[in-house]
């Protein structure tokens, strides 16, 4: 009896972005990864309004989002030397993404972004929530596309001041590109994804072959 072949997904590189379009940002990934409704209603529809944690998160970047950051370039790193850059932006049209790095630590051209959090530090299996882990993880990404090394990220979390080192594994970095094209995709159907709950359910109308009316 012949085997079974089972077909593997293989991860397709990102055409170049056309310049009309915009860079998708890491935070609106992040939001992706919690929640495909409330990104699409953020970054598509701009519905966006501070809430008291978003303001306590500002308050609590203050110390590393001011302008005029910069990383030293490859000629300008020396090996062994350590640096720390803070509030970064970087960006891809490879991978289509924009990300504000609050704080890059590196030695030569070793480096390792840090991600401001507020509260404490979540006790999880894997140290931190899929969402803070795919934004860092980006970081990283963009990183390596603009020729460091890059491994691994740190989460700091500022109520407890606990740092939480995260691998960038390959799982990790296949979920991260996932939610990148999820989220594309989202906003170039426009159409709103369904309310936390009922999303479950549309696979199964469209495998009973009946769509729901109106």
């Amino acid at each position: 009896m012949p085997a079974q072949l089972i077909q593997q997904e293989l991860p397709l590189p990102f055409p170049d972005l056309a310049a009309d379009m915009p860079l998708l940002p890491a935070r609106m990934v992040n939001e992706y990864e919690y929640c495909p409704r409330l990104a699409y209603l953020e970054w598509v529809q701009g519905e966006w309004a501070d809430s008291s944690d978003t303001i306590q998160g500002k308050y609590q970047h203050r110390r590393v989002d001011k302008p005029g950051g910069r990383i030293p370039s490859l000629e300008e790193t020396e090996a062994d030397v350590e640096f720390h850059a803070r509030s970064i932006t970087l960006s891809s049209n490879q991978l289509g993404i924009i990300a504000k790095l609050d704080l890059v630590e590196g030695e030569g051209n070793i480096v390792t972004p840090v991600d401001y959090k507020k509260g404490k530090r979540p006790h999880v299996a894997q140290g931190a929530y899929s969402p803070e882990r795919v934004q860092l993880c980006l970081q990283g990404l963009l990183l390596v596309e603009h020729g460091y090394e890059c491994t691994e990220g740190i989460l700091y979390y500022a109520e407890s001041r606990e740092r939480v080192r995260v691998v960038f594994d390959e799982e990790l970095k296949t979920k991260t590109l996932a939610a990148v094209s999820g989220l594309r995709l989202i906003a170039a159907g426009c159409q709103i994804p369904p309310p936390p709950g009922r999303q479950s359910q549309v696979p199964a109308l469209f495998f009973s072959g009946h769509l729901p009316s109106g």
